[in-house]
């Protein structure tokens, strides 16, 4: 599934919209609407749509909600599955209820493609929001990540929740004949524990006075020196761990590109 970043917005609904049509590369770009002013989708009629159904809100605090959707680098979702997948992440949350529009983008640095969405906080025409908790929310997280590796198998590369399947994991284990290596593996595995993502393990490598990193291909990362031996780093580190931080830094990822795209938004969005 996409990595989600959903963000309250308190701003002119002009602002957004812009942003969101300024960043799509092509007009004709992936596109979705719902619940906007007749069929059209130019700017001035979904600002419209959005200030129109805003009236309606009285108790409900937040204006709007920019939301996030984006995939790895190594997935090239199709037309398709961005409409499927978008569809259906809105119905879960209930938002296809609400006043929504929204353009694919593409990351001209990262390669990462994403959806930008706009969505109003309150229901179409009412004053009531959609109200989630936590456990809907990794549940429904968990439902559409399920139907993309179900429909989609091609994006695999972006899925967040849902662990890899043991056999493409390299199992590891401690043996009684080799010290060099179970201590390796505690080295490691110590090291990913404490690491925040991918990133944050590969320096706290370089900083280890007993590890020193070495590439293959494009991996800066594939492997260590330990000794006068190389290894590989993810046939020593538990699946599990592995698979933990590398989901951590997709996020990671999302999160320091929405920084630098947004620039003056992040005064826009608290």
């Amino acid at each position: 599934m996409p990595i989600i970043k959903q963000i309250p917005f308190k701003g002119r609904f002009e602002i957004l919209i812009d942003y969101i049509l300024k960043g799509a590369s092509k007009d004709e770009d992936f596109t979705i609407f719902r619940n906007t002013k007749s069929e059209g989708v130019d700017r001035d009629t979904v600002v419209t749509s959005f200030i129109e159904n805003d009236k309606y809100r009285k108790r409900v605090r937040t204006r709007c909600q920019h939301i996030v959707l984006s995939w790895h680098y190594n997935s090239n979702p199709s037309s398709e599955a961005l409409w499927k997948l978008t569809n259906e992440f809105l119905r879960l949350r209930g938002m296809d209820s609400c006043v929504v529009f929204g353009k694919y983008h593409s990351d001209s640095k990262s390669k990462c493609g994403h959806i930008h969405l706009a969505v109003s906080q309150n229901l179409y025409l009412q004053d009531k929001s959609v109200r989630i908790s936590k456990k809907e929310l990794i549940d429904q997280n968990i439902a559409l990540e399920k139907m993309q590796q179900r429909e989609f198998p091609e994006l695999n590369d972006s899925l967040v929740f849902i662990k890899p399947r043991a056999k493409e994991q390299e199992p590891y284990k401690k043996t009684n004949k080799k010290h060099r290596v179970n201590k390796l593996i505690d080295i490691l595995n110590g090291l990913a524990d404490t690491a925040k993502s991918l990133k944050h393990l590969h320096e706290l490598i370089d900083q280890h006075s007993d590890l020193e990193a070495y590439s293959r291909g494009n991996t800066r990362y594939y492997g260590v020196w330990f000794g006068k031996e190389k290894y590989r780093i993810k046939k020593f580190i538990s699946p599990e761990r592995y698979s933990a931080l590398e989901r951590l830094e997709l996020m990671r990822e999302v999160m320091e590109r929405s920084e630098r795209e947004y620039g003056q938004e992040n005064s826009l969005t608290r």
